[in-house]
């Protein structure tokens, strides 16, 4: 894979000794660290289909990464001891994606959380509740709606759907309205250079700045760390397209106050 090709998707991984890390793995030998490239397909769709059956999945149902309030750099990463990993990077397959949006008459500050939203949208483009109707014309997904009189009342979401080392379900990871920027342009340069986003692995890290009032924030920075090969490729499509019903079904909307601010 090209240095072009690198810089295209992100911030370009330095190349190692013997071949560069970022390079894919061979054709004849998969990825062991993700065990879902390496599955095969009549198996992988009954593990899914024994596990899942036509229960509708929730993205509450599988675990869910924050972005950080307050500027914070390090991902809590739940672990099967119950203690969350503190990482600063969370890096793996990113193998469906939404970008829901959701209304609360009563702000954070007032509510203290806890209620779902008047208004909600599993896609961004029809919203169910009060007001309802097309998002595209609402007047409450206009910027300098929300009562800090920036940004938008409704706020606007991406979840990633990622497959981590060493698992076969995905994590949802929950980007904040600050961190959709920095997503499009990734997956806009993935397309520019005829890349699907569920062919490559992905790392995501955390920046941080401020808005104009001085106060510190979080922001997702994603960046490509290697190509998939093709027999790897031809396992993810497989893995997506078992997994891809039942994370299109899936319940993406946000608690209140997780984009708080």
């Amino acid at each position: 894979m090209s240095k072009k090709i690198e810089e295209s998707a992100g911030e370009a991984v330095p190349p190692s000794q013997g071949g560069g890390a970022n390079l894919p793995a061979t054709a004849a030998e998969p990825d062991t660290s993700y065990p879902v490239l390496a599955m095969r397909a009549e198996r992988l769709s009954k593990v899914i289909s024994a596990n899942l059956g036509n229960s509708r999945l929730s993205e509450f149902d599988v675990d869910r990464l924050h972005v950080p309030t307050g500027g914070g750099t390090l991902w809590e990463i739940p672990t099967l001891e119950g203690e969350p990993e503190h990482a600063k990077d969370v890096t793996g397959i990113v193998v469906f994606w939404k970008e829901p949006r959701a209304y609360w008459k009563e702000n954070f500050d007032d509510s203290g959380g806890g209620t779902p939203p008047d208004c909600s949208s599993e896609d961004g483009t029809i919203g169910v509740g009060d007001p309802g109707g097309s998002c595209a014309v609402c007047p409450l997904a206009e910027f300098g709606t929300h009562h800090k009189g920036r940004g938008q009342a409704c706020k606007q979401m991406r979840v990633l759907f990622m497959v981590l080392e060493q698992q076969f379900l995905p994590i949802a990871v929950s980007c904040s309205p600050t961190s959709l920027a920095n997503m499009q342009k990734y997956f806009l340069r993935l397309a520019g250079r005829g890349i699907q986003f569920n062919h490559v692995v992905t790392k995501l890290t955390l920046g941080v700045d401020k808005n104009k009032d001085g106060i510190k924030y979080s922001t997702v920075q994603p960046s490509m760390v290697r190509m998939l090969n093709d027999g790897e490729v031809e396992s993810i499509e497989r893995y997506c397209a078992a997994i891809e019903p039942s994370l299109r079904r899936a319940s993406v909307a946000p608690a209140a106050g997780e984009f708080a601010g």
